[in-house]
């Protein structure tokens, strides 16, 4: 087996994986109107749900709502972590939606 030991730079790649659902435009638009702020900075909102982060896909356009898969925790079963993720995004949305894992790479150039 051969093992690299040099540095290595993959700045101009990008990727998530995310365990959520895909936000319609009309979603994000009032999901931004609630919380007086825009897509990228929900986040950081006061009272934004903890349980949930924004993300935008490689285009820009398509956006998810959902957790890192590396947010699980120490004690908590994958099913739990689903359930806490579909919860709070249904009680953000105020509907019943279908989460999934999502993932996407995309490379700069």
């Amino acid at each position: 087996m051969k093992s690299r030991r040099g540095f290595v730079s993959n700045s101009s790649t990008s990727s998530f994986l995310i365990y959520g659902c895909y936000i319609s435009n009309e979603d994000r638009i009032s999901i931004e109107e609630q919380f007086d702020t825009e897509w990228g900075d929900l986040g950081d909102a006061e009272d934004f749900p903890i349980n949930i982060r924004p993300f935008s896909g490689a285009d820009g356009y398509n956006k998810y709502l959902g957790r890192s898969w590396d947010c699980i925790g120490d004690n908590q079963t994958g099913a739990e972590f689903k359930q806490q993720i579909k919860q709070a995004i249904e009680k953000l949305l105020s509907k019943t939606v279908t989460c999934s894992t999502h993932e996407e790479a995309w490379r700069d150039g």
